[in-house]
């Protein structure tokens, strides 16, 4: 039966407007979202004026039920282990269910917080929104896309998950009754924003010291090329105004001007354990750095887990910015980066000009200048059975 819960709590009495630290129990839920393996992300900025961190979580889920009393025989390999499936859902739903206890139960002692649910045949919606350590006079909010976010906060957060059920045909299978399966696709969304006052505003600050920065991490990036097998090569990736550019995914659009020089780092996937040390290693550089320069614009990521690999024959991915030396009043901006495929890791330390852009062939490329490319020496692309570059 369709049910639909739009819920606006205000507090009744005005809350103290500045939080010592971020709320207990919003790190608790991060650290349970972690141990169950939904990745949560933390970074710290500052802009001017705020020192701001975010906990990030996104996950795409895609589940498949097999009909009750089927034995899966020679489909086995293609829908997987229907038990597996089953796991996963169960882990889910205990996921949904802690986030929502945990929101429901902070929702009631924040500044404002907005509750949204609505379930109706195998289609799920669920939205929670609110603001704390906030004077509600002060708070604003505004709606995208069905989710509400407040700002003017010290502290925000939002959850969100939706999901639809729908049926699969399988082909091959005599008895009617039994004939389809049910595929749960799903995804979800969680932040956290907190902020502490900066004693710098956007205009008493100063440019990223990009050469003071490359010096300190210098020594670490000459001990990625002591490792064997390890290289380094030149990045030259240059878009004039109004070219068609393909990136990290393959999408196709016009793109500003930019211009991003710099080098990668190449390390055999061997050398895993090392490749963590090494990047523990630039992590603490960077958040010395970063908290030592508070005058100094900056995005930081912490690094909280090894480089995942994506599978052999998946194209390769970025893991995250270590750290991002904002533009200031139009300077250039500083990108030390990580990366990974199959065949091992890359450390890329990277001076933008104008808009950055990563075209999708960068771990081969020598050079990408409005779409004529110069592939590295050996790691020209291949072509599959079926004709396709790999």
């Amino acid at each position: 039966m369709k049910r639909i819960f739009a819920i606006i709590f205000l507090a009744a009495f005005a809350v103290v407007a500045f939080c010592q630290e971020p709320n207990k129990q919003l790190r608790q839920l991060e650290k349970y979202l972690n141990e169950q393996g939904y990745e949560v992300k933390h970074s710290q900025s500052n802009a001017g004026g705020k020192i701001a961190h975010v906990w990030t979580s996104w996950q795409s889920f895609g589940y498949l039920t097999l009909p009750e009393g089927w034995s899966v025989g020679e489909e086995r390999s293609r829908v997987q282990n229907v038990g597996v499936h089953r796991v996963k859902q169960e882990k889910m739903i205990e996921m949904l269910d802690t986030a929502r206890h945990a929101f429901s139960t902070l929702s009631k002692e924040a500044s404002e917080s907005y509750c949204y649910e609505y379930h109706k045949k195998g289609k799920d919606t669920i939205k929670y929104a609110m603001a704390t350590c906030n004077d509600v006079d002060t708070l604003s909010s505004f709606s995208h896309e069905g989710t509400k976010y407040f700002f003017n906060a010290q502290e925000t957060a939002n959850f969100d998950y939706t999901s639809r059920t729908f049926e699969n045909e399988i082909k091959g299978l005599e008895d009617s009754e039994n004939k389809k399966t049910h595929t749960l696709d799903a995804s979800g969304f969680y932040q956290h924003y907190y902020s502490i006052p900066s004693e710098f505003g956007w205009d008493d600050m100063q440019p990223f010291d990009t050469t003071a920065f490359k010096a300190l991490i210098k020594p670490v990036l000459k001990k990625v090329l002591k490792l064997k097998g390890a290289k380094s090569s030149s990045v030259y990736w240059r878009h004039d105004e109004g070219c068609t550019a393909d990136g990290l995914w393959r999408q196709s659009f016009v793109v500003p001007y930019g211009l991003t020089t710099g080098t990668m780092y190449y390390i055999p996937a061997e050398h895993a354990a090392e490749v963590d040390l090494l990047c523990r290693e630039l992590d603490s550089l960077a958040y010395h750095y970063v908290n030592s320069h508070p005058e100094q614009p900056y995005e930081y990521t912490y690094y909280d887990r090894p480089i995942r690999q994506p599978e052999e024959g998946n194209h390769g991915t970025f893991s995250f910015d270590i750290v991002n030396g904002v533009s200031y009043k139009g300077g250039n901006e500083y990108y030390l980066m990580c990366g990974s495929d199959a065949s091992g890791f890359y450390i890329l330390s990277l001076i933008s000009r104008g808009a950055i852009w990563i075209p999708y062939d960068w771990l081969r490329l020598k050079s990408w200048i409005n779409g004529e490319k110069v592939y590295l020496k050996g790691r020209e692309p291949k072509e599959d059975k079926n004709g396709f570059k790999i």
